[in-house]
């Protein structure tokens, strides 16, 4: 409710600094898209919960765009958990990532996940089963948001799977990877 969103709303999430590496910038172009095919839906929003590293070029381009209302730049968060379970989608545009912690929290808040390919992302997401990994062409990253969007089923069983893969990433299971390196 703090952010204006009403329960049918379908909610993106990119928990990530604001920066050119992250690349909100394709993210914001796909929302607008989104937002020009469906003239009359405008129930999908973006939460950008970061520090912002490039002086407002971001809340100028979604001015400038017209999704303003549709994209809520959050700054820096410690309530990333809570902003993960009011979301329906996690999506990530990096250009390289080493470990994106934001795709392993949003694996276990059960997210269905889009994001491009990159090192990192790609051990993390297997593409048509929690998730779909994209290129950067912003016509794909469209269109497996919209499959998601549109296919509640689909939605559910890419979640089931987030939550069963992230199970690998949970203190147990690192401690005991830990281990066996140690006694190695």
């Amino acid at each position: 409710k703090s952010l204006g969103l009403k329960k049918d709303d379908f909610v993106m999430i990119y928990p990530a600094e604001l920066n050119k590496n992250k690349n909100q910038t394709l993210l914001l172009y796909v929302l607008y898209v989104l937002h020009e095919i469906n003239k009359e839906d405008k129930s999908v929003h973006l939460l950008l919960a970061g520090k912002d590293n490039l002086n407002g070029y971001h809340k100028k381009l979604a001015d400038n765009l017209g999704i303003a209302k549709n994209v809520h730049f959050l700054g820096y968060r410690s309530d990333i958990p809570q902003l993960l379970q009011m979301s329906d989608l996690s999506v990530s545009a990096s250009h390289r990532e080493g470990l994106p912690v934001h795709l392993i929290e949003a694996m276990f808040a059960g997210l269905p996940i889009v994001t491009t390919k990159c090192r990192g992302a790609t051990e993390l997401v297997e593409d048509g089963v929690n998730g779909f990994v994209v290129g950067f062409d912003q016509q794909e990253l469209l269109q497996k948001i919209e499959k998601i969007r549109r296919n509640p089923s689909l939605s559910r069983q890419l979640s089931k799977q987030s939550i069963k893969l992230a199970s690998q990433y949970d203190i147990k299971s690192i401690l005991s990877m830990a281990e066996k390196v140690y006694h190695e």
